[in-house]
């Protein structure tokens, strides 16, 4: 974003061409609009304006596609105006942050919790958690429908070891013990 003129009230440079990296006296660098993801370009143009007409900075999640392969990568886009003393602003400093590994990790890691999800409801067992150093448990909502108990009657270790039949008791809660 670095290079943009513009100050409050006015749009300032012209997103729907190359001139957003054009400094007066300077070539231009690319043409940004050429890389960015189309369905992400109003949203992106219209954030871009509203800090050009108030001032306020700048961030915006958008996907570039990239020259040497044609993919797509999520970027987050920041920049904050740089003010003279009476407050006008002078330029527009930035960066573009290639976020792309995160989000996907973000996204697979929310396609696995929603099928876990499904999976614990499509069952018929008792799927539970234990978080051995606080002692939390977890347990999913088939607690009711086999235990008897709601979700505010969550057992603890030791009334989760009565319901488990005598002979199996020892051999179920030894892990638990060492």
């Amino acid at each position: 974003m670095g290079g943009g003129r513009g100050g409050q009230g006015e749009v300032g440079p012209d997103l729907s061409s190359a001139s957003i990296l054009k400094t007066p006296g300077t070539p231009c660098i690319w043409n940004w609009k050429d890389y960015l993801q189309p369905d992400d370009f109003e949203s992106t143009l219209s954030i871009w304006k509203h800090s050009l007409e108030t001032g306020e900075p700048y961030e915006v999640e958008y996907r570039f596609r990239r020259a040497s392969d044609g993919a797509y990568r999520c970027f987050i886009g920041r920049a904050m105006p740089l003010r003279q003393e009476d407050g006008t602003i002078v330029r527009w400093f930035g960066a573009c942050t290639d976020v792309h590994e995160e989000r996907v990790a973000h996204d697979n890691l929310r396609h696995s919790e929603e099928r876990y999800r499904n999976v614990t409801r499509a069952t018929n067992d008792v799927v539970w958690e234990w978080e051995i150093a606080s002692g939390a448990l977890w347990w999913n909502g088939n607690l009711e429908r086999v235990f008897g108990l709601t979700a505010e009657e969550l057992p603890t270790l030791d009334e989760w070891e009565e319901h488990l039949h005598p002979e199996d008791r020892e051999r179920a809660t030894l892990s638990t013990k060492t």
